[in-house]
């Protein structure tokens, strides 16, 4: 009999002796379990500068994408700007409105 996390467990004669010839296997495999996680966290660590540099491109790339998907999806255009203090929109409207069908299209010069 052995215990574990306060439940009580019997043990065969062939579990015996498994033990006898083996060992605690699973005692082994947590404690080789703990060196694997270990060791990732070590390299995980050694590399995080790259990583987070990795996920800042990625974070901009991922902004970019999604501009460009609501910019096909809405037909939007980039603004051409020009020197001058001169304001000229043709069929404007603001990108919330149309989310929320209320669009109303203006020219403003």
């Amino acid at each position: 009999q052995f215990h574990e996390e306060g439940e009580g467990f019997f043990k065969t004669a062939k579990c015996a002796s498994l033990d006898d010839k083996y060992g605690d296997i699973l005692s082994r495999m947590r404690d080789l379990e703990s060196h694997l996680v270990r060791h990732l966290e070590l390299q995980v660590l050694a590399s995080l500068s790259e990583l987070l540099d990795a996920q800042s491109v990625l974070a901009e790339l991922d902004c970019i994408l999604a501009l460009a998907t609501a910019a096909i999806e809405h037909k939007l255009v980039r603004p051409r700007v020009v020197d001058g203090a001169q304001l000229d929109l043709k069929g404007a409207w603001h990108p919330l409105l149309h989310a929320a069908q209320q669009l109303v299209p203006n020219d403003c010069r």
